[in-house]
């Protein structure tokens, strides 16, 4: 009975160690394929949105292989709150960054110096000549008025037109400038000046006869008709403003033009000696416009060239009947003294002077 018991008792102690030997032996096999293995390559972050963090507590330890150390990076330890929309996880990676460059404007361009124009030569007194050329245009034909019958009747049509003249001007002047000050190194060249012209400025007409006279079959034969007209002298006074650019002032002008003026008309009865005719001469006035361009050329003088147009107005004239001729008729035109003058000139600018 006693060598039985022992029996039962050696079989349930061998069946227990049998399982555990087991056990052991398949761990050892398991290790030893483990190590012959290369470690797990590491697996790349995903392209698209931040990892989720896991909280270090419940990251299971890494199986540590027999002769072979792990190659993981560690695992970056979070303090306080690890939920994926805390706002101290972005607090600490806004700290741990970098701070930004600073970004250093570029230098800004240096401002262009203000170029001050030398006025000094335009300042002052200067007298001047010029020479130039103008011509004129304007007026009518003759008008004709038979006063005992209060028409044209008996009237000679003169198949004639409004003269155009054209002639030499030449003479010489005096004027004044300052310059005008406008701010920021800019200025203007201001003055007055006056100059006086004598002119050849001038036209002439001859119409020949016969001619037709109103309401009647006869005619004025042989008659002739002649007219002309000139201007003797002009004057002007005129202001002037400029711009001075460098050696350069570019100006204009207006003002007053005063001159002298004459024109005749004659119709004659050829050969008999009678006539109407009129020779008249007056002083007309008007306005004068112009601009020119004035240039340096050393020691004070000064060359320009200056262009002007200019009205005068007309000169209405009555012919008075002459010889034997009958006194009522009155032919009647006027002569028109309004065109332009183009004209050089030379500038001698002597300075303020020490009176102005």
């Amino acid at each position: 009975m006693a060598a039985r018991t022992l029996g039962t008792i050696a079989a349930i102690g061998i069946l227990a160690v049998v399982p555990a030997r087991a056990d052991a032996i398949a761990d050892d096999v398991v290790d030893q394929i483990l190590q012959s293995q290369s470690p797990p390559a590491p697996v790349a972050p995903a392209a698209v949105g931040p990892a989720p963090m896991i909280p270090t507590a419940s990251r299971p330890a890494p199986t540590a292989l027999v002769g072979v150390a792990p190659s993981y990076p560690a695992p970056t330890t979070l303090t306080g709150p690890t939920t994926l929309d805390s706002p101290d996880i972005v607090d600490q990676a806004l700290q741990t960054a970098p701070p930004p460059a600073a970004v250093v404007p570029p230098p800004a361009p240096a401002p262009e110096p203000v170029k001050i124009i030398n006025t000094a030569p335009w300042t002052g007194v200067y007298l001047g000549a010029n020479l130039g050329g103008g011509w004129t245009h304007g007026g009518s034909s003759v008008n004709c008025f038979n006063t005992a019958t209060q028409s044209t009747s008996g009237c000679a049509i003169i198949g004639d037109s409004a003269l155009s003249t054209s002639g030499i001007i030449g003479g010489g002047g005096v004027g004044y400038s300052r310059p005008l000050v406008l701010g920021a190194g800019s200025s203007v060249i201001i003055g007055v000046e006056a100059d006086l012209e004598g002119t050849g400025i001038s036209g002439s007409q001859n119409v020949a006869g016969p001619f037709r006279l109103v309401g009647f079959s006869d005619t004025c034969s042989p008659c002739g008709f002649s007219a002309s007209q000139r201007i003797n002298w002009f004057g002007t006074l005129r202001a002037r403003i400029g711009v001075p650019l460098d050696h350069f002032l570019i100006y204009a002008t207006g003002g007053l033009i005063v001159g002298g003026v004459q024109a005749s008309q004659n119709l004659s009865f050829t050969g008999t000696g009678q006539g109407e005719a009129i020779n008249a001469k007056s002083t007309l006035s008007g306005p004068t416009v112009g601009g020119g361009i004035e240039m340096l050329l050393g020691g004070g003088w000064s060359a320009k060239l200056e262009g002007l147009y200019y009205d005068m107005g007309t000169l209405n004239t009555i012919a008075a009947s002459y010889g034997a001729a009958p006194t009522n008729f009155n032919n009647s035109k006027s002569f028109g003294f309004r065109g332009a003058m183009i004209r050089l000139g030379v500038n001698l600018h002597l300075g303020d002077l020490g009176v102005f």
